[in-house]
């Protein structure tokens, strides 16, 4: 991976959602109900899982983060080729600012990205109860989302899906 930053986050400005009230409601409450999610589906091998090996920060790639965000919301990047754990949480920073996007979890190489789908695109996947302290995710995933996975996995040249080794 390239220790380059990603694109300015103006370039794709059009793509990505406003920074509205959802930016605000952040806080540790939420970061840790998404990190909740993200287990249960990981372990429903429905956690969206990107797997990161020596791809520069292209706007190919970019866009392709993007579309992740936008189809799933909660997405899980492997940064499999950073030298250290710390540079994988400035990475993540930097593309979760150039996509409008927020960090939920860094662990070792893996980070936890979400970003709300924009209203354009339907209402959203990942949905926070304030009286359960949960948050869950409206809608499975069906197979054109599952097929635009397999697409991206073979564009990334690594396994987008549940490859079970627990990272």
């Amino acid at each position: 991976v390239a220790s380059s930053a990603p694109e300015s986050p103006a370039a794709d400005a059009a793509e990505i959602p406003a920074a509205d009230d959802w930016r605000m409601q952040m806080n540790g409450a939420r970061r840790r109900q998404l990190r909740a999610l993200a287990g249960r589906l990981q372990t429903d091998n429905q956690l969206t899982t990107i797997n990161v090996m020596g791809v520069e920060f292209t706007a190919a790639f970019l866009a392709t983060i993007d579309r992740a965000l936008n189809d799933h919301e909660l997405i899980k990047l492997r940064l499999r080729d950073v030298g250290s754990k710390k540079e994988v949480k400035v990475i993540a920073e930097d593309i979760a600012t150039g996509r409008g996007a927020h960090v939920a979890q860094v662990v070792g190489h893996t980070c936890l990205l979400y970003r709300p789908r924009p209203s354009t695109m339907g209402p959203p996947r990942v949905v926070f109860s304030e009286e359960s302290g949960r948050a869950t995710m409206q809608g499975p995933m069906n197979a054109n989302e599952e097929n635009e996975l397999a697409a991206v996995d073979a564009v990334m040249g690594a396994a987008a899906f549940g490859d079970g080794d627990g990272e």
